[in-house]
């Protein structure tokens, strides 16, 4: 049987964990935890955004050189890309199933990449409120600090990408709100179904808490906190950005992520304000939070962590800092 492909974009902490494993539990779709296979092989083409020993600007440059000697240049490298990562989706693919659900959520930075070497596959935009995801990355995955630089590709770049993608490609995919789909599972599973062109089964939802993944990737803590789609999660954000600095940043964030932007990923800028606007405000945390904001900037601005790993090898090697490019 054939292996199709099925890509989920979405941004880290949309709840596509909780969309795969319920798609998961479908005897024609197979997946795994976050393969992130795609991100090296797209980024060969791609002539900024990696820093390596080897030093990757050359070696894009070379690999663009090879593909011009090759028959048919970029046609051949990206479909023997594609008939790669086919072959590596079957073999994972244990049950035999017609798809394979691949599910990286920085596969946002590589969708117009995706497109080119898939497309014929199926794409799911799985979008949520700018509010929650900012919240649940804070709380969730930088224990409640705002120390973001890990994170800011995704919080500010990762939206627009996320939306340019989506309208280069809104007439062959599939829109899922978050919200929607943790409000009426069972009509949104049968949407997804119906474009998959797959019957839809109640074990989706019922057999959900049995899917498991292995690896580290993936939202971990979801699946030991919860035994059934919960709807609360949605508000969660409103007690973790309700400090006043922190109502200052969401503000600021929501403005900087633009109209345009927003309103393609289906919310109103103006709503977001207003939501902001009346959070009831928590004196906690305030020097805690200038301190971490204020971290995360000389973070992000001076790749202090590159440098740190730099050093950290160097000190194993037993040789100078090397150059990275």
């Amino acid at each position: 049987m054939a292996t199709n492909p099925i890509f989920i974009f979405s941004l880290p902490r949309s709840g596509s964990t909780l969309l795969q494993r319920l798609l998961a539990g479908h005897p024609e779709i197979m997946t795994v935890s976050e393969p992130w296979l795609l991100l090296p092989l797209c980024y060969t083409l791609k002539s900024e955004g990696t820093f390596s020993e080897y030093n990757y600007s050359w070696a894009t440059m070379a690999i663009n050189e090879f593909i011009m000697e090759l028959p048919n240049r970029k046609y051949d490298y990206i479909s023997d890309l594609r008939s790669f990562t086919i072959s590596l989706y079957k073999k994972a693919n244990k049950k035999n199933a017609r798809f394979f659900l691949d599910k990286t959520p920085r596969y946002y930075l590589i969708i117009p990449e995706v497109i080119e070497i898939f497309p014929d596959a199926k794409f799911i935009f799985l979008f949520r409120n700018p509010l929650q995801i900012l919240g649940s990355i804070i709380k969730s995955l930088n224990h409640n600090s705002l120390c973001l630089h890990e994170y800011h590709i995704d919080l500010y770049r990762g939206p627009q990408l996320l939306a340019e993608g989506y309208r280069k490609i809104s007439k062959k995919s599939i829109v899922v709100n978050f919200e929607n789909l943790i409000s009426n599972p069972k009509i949104e599973l049968k949407r997804i179904t119906s474009y998959l062109g797959i019957e839809y089964t109640d074990v989706m939802l019922n057999g959900f808490l049995n899917v498991n993944f292995k690896g580290t990737m993936g939202d971990k803590d979801g699946f030991f906190l919860y035994n059934k789609v919960e709807t609360n999660v949605a508000e969660k954000w409103r007690t973790i950005l309700g400090t006043k600095l922190r109502k200052k940043f969401a503000k600021k964030y929501i403005s900087t992520l633009g109209l345009d932007t927003l309103q393609t990923l289906g919310y109103s800028q103006s709503d977001l304000l207003i939501n902001i606007k009346e959070l009831k405000e928590d004196r906690k945390r305030f020097i805690h939070d200038i301190v971490d904001l204020c971290a995360a900037n000389i973070f992000r601005l001076t790749e202090l962590a590159l440098f740190v790993k730099k050093y950290r090898a160097s000190k194993i090697q037993g040789s100078s800092l090397v150059c990275h490019r």
